[in-house]
């Protein structure tokens, strides 16, 4: 049996991205509006969701694990409890900087996935919020779809760039689940 994948960002995806871009405390966690309903109805059409996150210099004195974890922690167990359960969950430290083939756009996370038959990549999806989303799937050969969150730090997506990759625009996460159950 063939396996969809929802390769999910987290940070300007499934919750919204603060100014200085690292959800460091509680108070900075909000998720976007549509965002468990959505995933609800397309977990229950069999689409497998999967994080993959950038989370630069995580486990450094800048972005320490102790903020991190607690946050990231219920996040997932928040949506567990409303049906949607990760398959896995994939979280890369390096920067830009780095040119680490794990970081996204890079695929070395998801090397797993590339090799396994199961995965159909002409009906899966890398979900997220940014240019490298977008390059992610391209890089896959799957396709990309973005949030737009006007409340969430994040403009570099829909900017034209010499890198810049194809993507199918949502502005709500209804939209988007709509678009996905259609096809």
């Amino acid at each position: 049996m063939s396996k969809r994948l929802l390769l999910l960002d987290r940070d300007g995806t499934l919750i919204r991205e603060p100014a200085n871009f690292q959800i460091d405390s509680f108070e900075k966690l909000s998720f976007l509006p549509g965002v468990i309903g959505a995933l609800r109805r397309l977990v229950a059409a069999g689409y497998t969701p999967v994080m993959v996150t950038n989370q630069d210099r995580l486990g450094t004195p800048h972005w320490p694990e102790a903020q991190f974890w607690p946050i990231q922690r219920f996040v997932v167990d928040l949506l567990a409890g409303e049906g949607i359960v990760f398959e896995a969950i994939f979280i890369d430290n390096h920067t830009p900087e780095d040119n680490h083939p794990n970081r996204k756009p890079g695929t070395g996370m998801l090397t797993g996935y590339l090799s396994d038959p199961a995965v159909d990549w002409q009906h899966s999806y890398v979900v997220g919020d940014r240019q490298t989303d977008a390059r992610l799937a391209q890089n896959l050969g799957c396709h990309s779809l973005t949030i737009h969150d006007p409340q969430s730090h994040n403009a570099d997506l829909l900017q034209g760039t010499p890198q810049h990759a194809p993507t199918t625009v949502f502005t709500t996460w209804q939209a988007l689940a709509d678009y996905l159950l259609a096809r």
